[in-house]
């Protein structure tokens, strides 16, 4: 009769070596997960950021990435677009950091994602800008439809893109923005897709 009282489970028959070994493999794995995952991460929030002949300036902003996309489909007035919830805006900074340079001179522009499945001429675009002397958010650009323009711009701006505003600073400086979308009140979308991403190119003096 055979005896199976010193068979023991293949995983206690292991050697200390084989065993430190697994362990090393599953620390190696282990990291390699979590680069990737932080990569995959960081991907998300696209801190654009350049430096300009003694100057720098970046477009920062709390959420994970700089696309603001249409999610509420009810047509809507443009006095009412223009005071919709903070939960339907996009709020950024622009930081300016001069060194050298005496001033710089910024645009802001919108791109349009080429998925988008609703018309230009059904969604409105409205930007603000804080005066942060009054503690409130004033109109910069009235509610107006996606044009994108023709040819580049000075500042750099590609063709394709739709410029929200230029600036020109002359100090080191925080200017903070809030862009807004709705639905035009004569559309008649019910469902779709609509998002632009916001970038930033600038020129120093």
């Amino acid at each position: 009769m055979e005896d199976f009282s010193n068979n023991k489970p293949f995983f206690l028959g292991l050697s200390l070596k084989v065993w430190v070994l697994i362990i090393l493999i599953c620390v190696f794995l282990g990291l390699v997960l979590y680069q990737a995952n932080n990569k995959f991460y960081s991907r998300e929030k696209k801190i654009k950021q350049q430096e300009e002949l003694g100057a720098n300036i970046s477009l920062d902003y709390d959420n994970n990435t700089n696309v603001l996309k249409l999610t509420d489909f009810t047509p809507t007035k443009d006095y009412l677009g223009k005071t919709s919830g903070i939960e339907k805006c996009f709020d950024f900074t622009v930081n300016v950091h001069l060194k050298q340079a005496s001033k710089i001179r910024y645009e802001l522009a919108i791109k349009k994602d080429p998925t988008s499945t609703i018309n230009d001429q059904d969604v409105r675009i409205y930007l603000e800008k804080k005066d942060v002397a009054k503690e409130q958010y004033l109109s910069l650009l009235d509610p107006t439809f996606f044009k994108a323009n023709e040819i580049p711009t000075d500042v750099g701006t590609p063709t394709g893109y739709m410029v929200l505003t230029q600036q020109s600073v002359n100090q080191s400086q925080k200017d903070y923005y809030r862009l807004r979308m709705w639905l035009s009140e004569k559309s008649t979308v019910v469902t779709g897709d609509y998002s632009v991403e916001i970038i930033l190119n600038a020129i120093a003096e």
